[in-house]
């Protein structure tokens, strides 16, 4: 099946991207505003809550970021020292996951804590993520290890 588009609907993607890169580009940031637009979030990010976002530099997660702070959400990420600057460009509140009881001084951070918490990153910061949400607040997991919590 063939889908005509108008010209300024497409974008041309340079002779020196690989094919795989690019649809990879499409498809990290579709995930994200599916995570955001299409689950349990949607409600969170149409009244601009607070979320936090692990592991903020990855492919999705860095997507996620730029889509809620572009939505207007307070948003909240773990990432290296060295990407603080260009996440506190877009406004997010950055904090090194590297730092002892990281967990304890964001949730200080977001007052009552934050109503999404996007998890993507491993089982074993679920419990950080989950720390982060207010009384009801929205655990979203994603990745390749959220099958093994579906139903």
């Amino acid at each position: 099946k063939y889908i005509v588009r108008a010209e300024h609907d497409l974008i041309k993607v340079p002779d020196n991207i690989d094919t795989a890169e690019a649809t990879s580009l499409v498809l990290t940031w579709m995930t994200a505003y599916q995570l955001l637009y299409r689950t349990t979030a949607k409600r969170a990010v149409d009244n601009k809550e607070p979320i936090f976002v692990q592991g903020g530099t990855g492919a999705v997660a860095n997507a996620i970021v730029a889509l809620a702070s572009r939505a207007g959400c307070t948003v909240f990420t773990t990432a290296r020292k060295e990407y603080h600057s260009r996440l506190k460009q877009q406004g997010v509140h950055p904090i090194d996951y590297r730092v002892p009881k990281w967990w304890l001084k964001l949730r200080k951070e977001t007052g009552t804590g934050v109503s999404v918490s996007f998890e993507g990153v491993c089982p074993d910061s679920f419990k950080s993520a989950a720390y982060m949400l207010n009384s009801k607040g929205k655990l979203v997991i994603y990745g390749a290890h959220a099958p093994v919590f579906s139903g």
